[in-house]
């Protein structure tokens, strides 16, 4: 029998036991039953079977009903490790549409699916396998934090692209384990990733995907992720940016500098001036790019080099009115002095 041509039920169809699998570790070709793999092995299976099965490997007619269904059972298991409800029930009852892209493995090329799980990997190892044993109190409360501020962020965006209310928003989790808020954050990340092109740790969205992972090397994940447990609490930032002790970045300084030195008059230039002529050395030491001249930003520095010709030539006038007034002053001691001279002379 030609192996190319695989029938429904043949022990080798891979793509025929998910299809008929009854659980999600089914779908993951694990034993078709409720109990699920580790976190680790479930991300190894599903790793696998995206290279053998997603649609743009696999010519089989039944492949994009097959990686649906393996996703919806991986993203089930996920959702089930921490400590969510279960997603499966619901995603076989719903048809496989890649043109809805409101679910993350809906939206990405192979090998833009590849990257999201080696970044999913990388930090599953890192925060589930090493730091979540080791929270204390304050870490676990610190991560519920940045769990609270993940899925805020998610619902925005999912809002913004109207897609609807899904487990990655705000949603009452009781007492979790401390392992299965580092699953639930690692999945948030991913989710905002993969649909949104979003980076929570930076807190910055990228127009693509290769920005994104550049920003985010795998080899630095662990460190970045000590740090975002390390952040202070919300209240602290807040207290400090109110005593002025926030580290405001040289570029949104200069802009503003800008934009106040175009809307003030004549006579209040001087100190905004002053303050554009420094900037430009903060921005260097920050080793962020200067941004290149364009007819707006042309105008915008004409008018402030104005503002500094202005000054040099107001500084110019009151020289030359200083010189002159010393000018008459001698030219009035001179004539006082040959007065004196005259009436000494008429005296004699």
């Amino acid at each position: 029998m030609d192996i190319s041509q695989l029938q429904p039920g043949d022990k080798e169809d891979v793509l025929g036991r998910i299809l008929d699998a009854r659980h999600p570790s089914g779908a993951l070709l694990g034993e078709d039953t409720l109990q699920r793999p580790s976190p680790l092995e479930s991300l190894q299976r599903y790793k696998s079977l995206v290279n053998q099965i997603h649609p743009e490997r696999c010519v089989d007619a039944r492949a994009k009903e097959a990686f649906a269904r393996s996703s919806a059972a991986f993203d089930a298991v996920c959702a089930m490790d921490s400590g969510c409800a279960s997603t499966w029930e619901v995603a076989k009852s719903r048809p496989a549409s890649h043109g809805a892209q409101s679910r993350w493995w809906e939206v990405s090329s192979v090998a833009e699916m590849q990257n999201l799980l080696d970044f999913r990997m990388a930090a599953t190892k890192a925060l589930y396998s090493e730091m979540a044993c080791s929270l204390d109190a304050a870490g676990c409360e610190q991560l519920e934090q940045q769990i609270l501020s993940a899925e805020k962020v998610s619902e925005h965006l999912d809002r913004l692209s109207e897609i609807k209310r899904n487990r990655f928003w705000p949603v009452s989790r009781g007492t979790p384990t401390p392992q299965q808020s580092a699953l639930r954050y690692i999945d948030i990340l991913c989710h905002l990733r993969g649909v949104h092109c979003f980076e929570q740790l930076h807190g910055r969205q990228y127009h693509h995907a290769a920005d994104l992972q550049a920003a985010t090397p795998l080899t630095q994940l662990g460190d970045l992720l000590r740090r975002c447990l390390q952040r202070s609490a919300p209240s602290e930032l807040s207290m400090a940016a109110s005593d002025g002790e926030s580290d405001t970045d040289p570029l949104d300084r200069f802009m503003a500098s800008i934009e106040a030195e175009v809307s003030l008059p004549h006579s209040g230039r001087a100190e905004v001036s002053q303050i554009l002529r420094e900037e430009p050395q903060g921005l260097a030491d920050s080793g962020r790019p200067r941004l290149r001249p364009t007819a707006t930003t042309s105008s915008t520095h004409l008018t402030a080099e104005g503002a500094v010709a202005e000054q040099r030539a107001a500084a110019s006038a009151m020289a030359a009115a200083d010189g002159q007034a010393k000018q008459q002053r001698q030219l009035q001691n001179q004539l006082l002095g040959d007065l004196e001279s005259e009436s000494e002379a008429e005296g004699s």
